[in-house]
């Protein structure tokens, strides 16, 4: 996952993609912030209230079980609470694809032929339509992301192809 936030990564587009009609969300970022923190941000935004609320449930069954001496009353078993919150946390959407539909993102750098200039070219052209697909906009602020020009674009085309109630 992480390794798709490199510049240098070398992906191959099929390898990494689906056909869509739509999007659940266009990520929207510029390249030179940190792709650890963008996983990270991904992370939090779509797995962190799974994370809590497996973690809250688990902790109660963990106390129960101590209350009852079915599993040890020590510190080793807080460890489990943690670890609950650490796998969901992590792996949330592949377990949500076992009984939903998983989230689709568009992310440029992996949707848009980067090999093929000609392909390349068909794709950044067709950004605004990617944006008129996608539910909603995610961006990936940095203090550098208004002085690129494809970040602006993107939210700029966003907004005008959305109706009111845009969701950011």
């Amino acid at each position: 996952c992480g390794r798709h936030w490199s510049l240098k990564a070398d992906i191959e587009v099929e390898d990494v993609t689906v056909p869509s009609q739509y999007y659940d969300a266009f990520l929207s970022h510029e390249w030179g912030s940190s792709g650890f923190l963008k996983v990270l941000t991904i992370l939090m935004i779509y797995n962190l209230r799974a994370a809590t609320i497996f973690t809250l449930l688990s902790s109660l069954l963990f106390g129960v079980l101590r209350v009852y001496e079915i599993l040890p009353d020590n510190e080793s078993t807080v460890i489990l609470g943690y670890g609950v919150f650490f796998f969901v946390m992590t792996f949330w959407q592949r377990i949500r694809e076992c009984f939903r539909k998983p989230h689709l993102f568009f992310v440029d750098k992996l949707c848009i032929e980067q090999k093929d200039a000609k392909a390349k070219t068909q794709g950044i052209l067709s950004l605004a339509a990617y944006l008129k697909r996608s539910k909603t906009l995610l961006i990936m602020w940095s203090p550098q992301y208004f002085q690129r020009l494809w970040c602006t674009f993107e939210l700029v085309s966003f907004l005008r192809e959305q109706d009111v109630g845009v969701k950011i």
